[in-house]
């Protein structure tokens, strides 16, 4: 073998170890047993922003309580108290139970289907949730949802959607004790 030829094994090898390692690099993972907040792109609803809340299991391969607030596609529905937050209320508060977080750090579940009933109207709301983690302490995404609306009784509602949010979760600073912008 030349040394020119050794040079040029050398050089690639190199180059793919290089890339090996840039590529498990870009894998991020999040931090076990810490719980993550932040908003979402959805509308505010009485100056208050939608939130966005988890928490990590302890081995770090799910994402347990995935929870959103919005006001779905229908809006607010209703005269509002100043100073209220109404996004905390029941009906605007999606439990989408647990996601499974892979190996590359990405999250993904789709047709988590939650309902919420009020007297004789029944509000189910089809949620799609997409994202990864760009580093231990932040998590990207969004949502997309559907809503119906059923009534006994009285006319039909049109199904909206889907509607598009994005988010931007952060782990919790273990100082604070709760959640930074969460609820």
């Amino acid at each position: 073998m030349t040394l020119k030829t050794f040079r040029t094994r050398t050089l690639a090898v190199a180059a793919v170890g290089a890339l090996t390692l840039t590529g498990t690099a870009l894998a991020a993972h999040p931090k076990s047993a810490k719980k993550y907040g932040g908003s979402t792109s959805g509308a505010k609803l009485n100056g208050f922003t939608p939130k966005v809340t988890f928490k990590t299991s302890k081995d770090a391969k799910k994402l347990v309580n995935f929870t959103y607030q919005s006001t779905g596609c229908y809006g607010s529905g209703g005269r509002l108290t100043p100073g209220v937050n109404y996004l905390t209320k029941p009906w605007n508060v999606y439990a989408l139970g647990t996601l499974n977080v892979s190996s590359k750090g990405t999250f993904s579940r789709k047709n988590i289907t939650t309902t919420y009933t009020s007297g004789a109207q029944r509000t189910t709301t089809t949620s799609t949730v997409d994202g990864h983690f760009k580093n231990a302490s932040t998590a990207v995404g969004t949502i997309k949802f559907t809503q119906s609306v059923s009534q006994k009784g009285g006319p039909a509602i049109k199904p909206c959607g889907p509607a598009k949010i994005s988010f931007t979760a952060t782990a919790a600073k273990a100082s604070g004790g709760g959640i930074s912008g969460g609820y």
